[in-house]
């Protein structure tokens, strides 16, 4: 979530500011708010904020010189002036220096809705600029994506993806660069780590890389990447599970069907079985690459993304589904295991819906 932080000396506009503009819908927290530009530089060093809205006319510290030291010392930070009409003129110093716009009193549906419209467009920018960040990490750190690969975390790969179709989709050099870049490692990966060979993925890296350049927009090289994707872990899958022993096989099904017993954990199910918890680990772990009890989760997350997706059941009733007698618990994994509490996903799938977008989502680990 985006924090924003107020500036200025008239409380009543501060307030006004808070109350008027609905900030989540925005993706943002609540702001918080100083009254001059000594209390802002404070606050920014407390809470460190990813856009600031400032008056100009302020005591102590003006929002010009205000400006030029926050983009001195947090030069991430997106400045928006809101200041009078009499204040253009100083404003122009800092429009040159780096401010974002330029909005004028007083507070009214006009200046409130451009408020919006620029904390949006910011928002969505650094969303995208920290997605691509963190992409372009996790694809630079193999040994983590080749983990990921092995144990076939196909949560964790819908969840990339998905963010990477929202918030990159129309981004063409950064998705020209993460596409080549994860193209590479999955043929990398089937190359020297994989244990099969792959039929349907068999043209050479340099015949991908062609296939991939010659798409003419971002969302289709995203999507060109995910099939290529897809397909390997469709395979490695339908080979894997060839070789599971049978007693994984049961096990993997008994979870699949008792999932949302909230009595069902690796001391349950190793007792189904007569087995010490341990040994059963030491199997399932060998043949899957994952324990039983991330099995477990991510069945029932899985799942919970399921009725989030396609019903209208409340959270706290899909909790009790999925197997977790505490909601609140149940919100900590879900955000933990895909980066969103269920309200958001619920939201952001919803959004999608009524832009006609249409992510496909892996139902079961």
């Amino acid at each position: 979530m985006i924090q924003v932080l107020l500036v200025d000396d008239d409380r009543s506009v501060c307030r006004c500011l808070k109350t008027l503009i609905s900030w989540a819908e925005l993706g943002c927290v609540e702001p918080e708010i100083a009254y001059n530009g000594a209390e802002a530089i404070q606050r920014i060093e407390q809470k460190k904020p990813d856009i600031m809205i400032t008056d100009i006319r302020m005591p102590m510290m003006n929002g010009v010189l205000l400006c030029q030291e926050v983009k001195r010392r947090f030069p991430d930070i997106s400045i928006l002036f809101f200041s009078a009409y009499e204040d253009f003129a100083a404003a122009q110093v800092g429009m040159q220096a780096g401010v974002r716009g330029y909005i004028l009193k007083p507070v009214n549906r006009k200046s409130l809705k451009e408020i919006e419209r620029l904390v949006q467009e910011i928002a969505v920018e650094k969303r995208q600029r920290g997605l691509y960040e963190r992409l372009l990490a996790f694809g630079n750190d193999r040994e983590q994506l080749f983990s990921h690969l092995r144990k076939l975390d196909e949560a964790y790969f819908t969840q990339i993806f998905h963010e990477w179709e929202t918030y990159l989709g129309e981004a063409k050099a950064e998705t020209q660069i993460l596409s080549a870049l994860y193209l590479q490692l999955l043929h990398e990966y089937m190359e020297h780590f994989a244990d099969v060979e792959y039929p349907a993925i068999q043209q050479t890296r340099a015949q991908a890389v062609k296939e991939l350049a010659a798409l003419s927009t971002p969302r289709e090289q995203i999507h060109y990447v995910r099939r290529q994707y897809q397909t390997l872990c469709r395979q490695q899958g339908e080979h894997r599970e060839k070789e599971l022993s049978k007693l994984v096989m049961e096990v993997k099904g008994y979870i699949i069907e008792h999932y949302g017993d909230p009595q069902v954990n690796v001391s349950a199910v190793a007792d189904t079985f007569h087995l010490s918890p341990d040994h059963l680990g030491r199997i399932f772990n060998g043949e899957t690459g994952t324990t039983v009890s991330s099995y477990i989760m991510d069945t029932r997350i899985s799942e919970a993304s399921k009725l989030l997706r396609e019903s209208t059941v409340s959270i706290n009733d899909i909790a009790a589904l999925v197997g977790y007698a505490d909601a609140n618990y149940f919100a900590k994994v879900f955000r933990r295991k895909m980066g969103l509490t269920p309200s958001e996903y619920r939201r952001m799938l919803r959004r999608a819906k009524g832009e006609g977008e249409s992510f496909e989502i892996q139902d079961k680990p």
